[in-house]
């Protein structure tokens, strides 16, 4: 069940065990993202844990460089919106084209999550990553 906010991380193929391609997609019921990405399971695990201590842990997920030249740009970030502990999960996605017509980027927050929720998708990272053989969905409650 995809819900309107939301974070899926569909494995493509299983054929290298420290570069997985995958499509990752982001909805905050307003705004969809999708990218086609290969990402290193170490790197997840390490967000993972990031997200699990967060708020008093800086969590971010970046994958290549937003600059030209790099396939792709990919920002995952828990971030602290207010003083009273609001927060949300950033995205921003690109496929770093060079030109107007064919440049594709998106940002958006996925919010309102409680911090709770967000130490939620940590722990359920954490366990998909050693278990990956169906779709990652997040849906903040």
């Amino acid at each position: 069940m995809i819900h309107d906010r939301y974070l899926r991380i569909t494995r493509l193929d299983f054929d290298d065990e420290y570069a997985w391609h995958t499509e990752l997609t982001a909805s905050n019921g307003s705004s969809v993202a999708s990218q086609d990405v290969y990402l290193a399971p170490n790197h997840l695990r390490e967000f993972a844990s990031q997200l699990r201590d967060f708020p008093t842990s800086i969590a971010t997920f970046e994958l290549e460089k937003l600059a030209t030249g790099s396939p792709w740009f990919v920002r995952l970030a828990a971030i602290q919106v207010d003083a009273l502990g609001h927060s949300a999960l950033s995205v921003l996605m690109s496929n770093n084209g060079v030109r107007p017509h064919i440049k594709v980027q998106s940002e958006f927050s996925i919010y309102p999550v409680d911090p709770a929720q967000i130490n939620r998708l940590g722990a359920e990272l954490l366990s998909w990553v050693d278990n990956s053989f169906e779709p990652f969905i997040w849906a903040p409650r």
